[in-house]
């Protein structure tokens, strides 16, 4: 779970207890992922601006085996991203550029 967290004017995001930790397998990632029907669409790769807790395209790529994900939000969010891709079994194909989609350069080939 994330939860703001107000530090002095600025927000910060941290990271707290995880009483359960959502499943990968189940919610609206998998039907959009079928209705997608990204498991037919070859070598992929996906970006995912402000990823959150990245569900949507781990979902990608469990469908495709051929799927690469490149995650951008801030660290502490992408930690939670990171901890779902690795229960998803994907998480060799999930990497992560932390940062602020505002303030970040994309280099994407």
């Amino acid at each position: 779970m994330v939860a703001f967290v107000p530090s002095g004017e600025n927000i910060s995001f941290g990271i707290a207890p995880l009483p359960a930790r959502r499943d990968p397998l189940a919610g609206t990632g998998p039907q959009l992922a079928t209705l997608l029907d990204v498991s037919a669409g070859g070598r992929m790769r996906v970006l995912d601006i402000a990823a959150g807790h990245g569900l949507y395209c781990i979902a990608v790529a469990m469908h495709n085996p051929q799927a690469e994900v490149v995650a951008l939000d801030w660290p502490s969010v992408l930690a939670v991203a990171r901890e779902h891709a690795a229960v998803a079994g994907v998480a060799d194909r999930y990497r992560t550029i932390p940062g602020s989609v505002f303030t970040e350069e994309i280099r994407w080939p």
